[in-house]
C-alpha cells in the first residue's frame, strides 16, 4: 500500500485507522506487495480513503491540487469571464464528496481513471458557466468590443450592444451549454450579428 505515502498526513492517519477495523484476511491480502492489487483490493482501498475524505481528512490539500489541475486544463485563449466562472465554480464545487470521487477514481483506475473523472467534472463546470446568462452576455459583449476598431464608433456602438445583449432570448443563451468550449466562437458570431443590427439601425455617423 505504497500509495498511502503520498497522502496528506491527516488522511493517511484516518486510512490507517480504518485499516485497523479490517479482518486479518483482508489485511493479509492488502499486504501482499509481490503481487499487483486485485480489483477488489483497489475498490476496498478507494472505499476506505473515500470515507476519510468525506469526513474532511486531507480536503485542503486535495482541493488545492485539484484547483491547480483545473487551472492548467483550461484552454488558452478562453475569455476571462468564462475562465473566471469555471475557476469559481470549481472552488465551490470541489466538496469533500467530489474530492473523494476523484481520489477513488485514481485508486481504482490509475491516471486514466482520474483523467476520465476529471474531464467529466470539467465539462460539467464549463456547461454550468455556459448556462449562466451573465457569463454568456459578457462573452458576447467582449466579442463585440473586440470587433470595434474605430475609436470614434466605440462609445455609441457599445451602448447599443449593451442594450442588445440584455435582449438576447434565453433559448439562444441555452445553446451555449450544448458545446461550452465553442462558446467564444458562438459569442463572436452573435456579436457580429448584433453589431450589424446596430450599424443598420443608423448608429454610424
Amino acid at each position: 500500500m505504497g500509495w498511502m505515502s503520498f497522502l496528506p498526513s491527516d488522511l493517511a492517519g484516518c486510512v490507517r485507522s480504518e485499516l485497523g477495523q479490517l479482518s486479518t484476511a483482508q489485511l493479509r491480502a492488502l499486504g501482499q506487495t509481490n503481487a499487483p492489487p486485485s480489483s477488489a483490493d483497489r475498490q476496498l482501498e478507494a472505499r476506505l480513503a473515500g470515507a476519510c475524505v468525506r469526513e474532511g481528512k486531507g480536503v485542503v490539500t486535495l482541493r488545492g491540487l485539484a484547483l491547480l489541475r483545473v487551472g492548467s486544463a483550461i484552454p488558452k485563449g478562453l475569455p476571462p469571464s468564462l475562465k473566471s466562472c469555471i475557476q469559481a465554480k470549481a472552488t465551490r464545487g470541489l466538496t469533500p464528496d467530489v474530492l473523494a470521487q476523484l481520489l477513488s477514481a485514481y485508486l481504482v483506475g490509475g491516471r486514466s481513471g482520474l483523467d476520465a473523472r476529471g474531464t467529466q467534472l470539467g465539462k460539467g463546470l464549463a456547461a454550468a458557466c455556459a448556462r449562466d446568462p451573465t457569463v454568456v452576455r459578457a462573452l458576447v459583449l467582449g466579442a463585440v468590443q473586440r470587433l470595434i476598431k474605430k475609436p470614434g464608433l466605440a462609445g455609441t456602438l457599445v451602448k447599443c450592444m449593451v442594450r442588445r445583449t440584455q435582449q438576447i432570448p434565453g433559448s439562444q443563451l441555452e445553446q451555449f451549454a450544448l458545446h461550452p468550449l465553442h462558446a467564444p466562437g458562438r459569442a463572436l458570431a452573435i456579436g457580429r450579428d448584433l453589431l450589424e443590427h446596430c450599424v443598420v439601425s443608423g448608429l454610424l455617423p
